[in-house]
């Protein structure tokens, strides 16, 4: 179910919408919950150690809903890359050869970026 302003939208059990920055809370099939900021950031790919300090729960939903899930991002620009590699390395060698040269996850830039810091 999803508690919008418009009314109540129900959908099958396995059903899970998008994050979305709208006023539109989606209660969980057969667990009849809400998916918590926690989970929302997870699945935005936020590390656990990310913390929502003392911001309302609404505001976390909202910064979750704007936000883009760097990994899938990632994943998919660097898919279309290799793809496209011969045509991508006449066009820009350099970010040729950035992309075969990059992790396969941004995740252990990331680590690498916060352990030197």
């Amino acid at each position: 179910m999803h508690l919008r302003p418009s009314g109540l939208r129900v959908k099958q059990a396995t059903y899970v919408p998008a994050l979305v920055a709208i006023t539109q809370t989606s209660i969980l099939g057969d667990r009849q919950r809400r998916i918590s900021p926690r989970e929302a950031a997870r699945l935005q790919g936020l590390p656990e150690w990310f913390d929502f300090d003392d911001q309302p729960d609404a505001a976390a939903y909202k910064q979750m809903g704007n936000g883009v899930n760097v990994g899938a991002a990632d994943h998919v620009f660097r898919e279309h890359v290799l793809r496209t590699l011969e045509t991508v390395r006449g066009r820009a060698p350099g970010l040729a050869k950035a992309v075969e040269q990059s992790d396969i996850s941004p995740d252990a830039a990331i680590e690498r970026y916060w352990d030197s810091s």
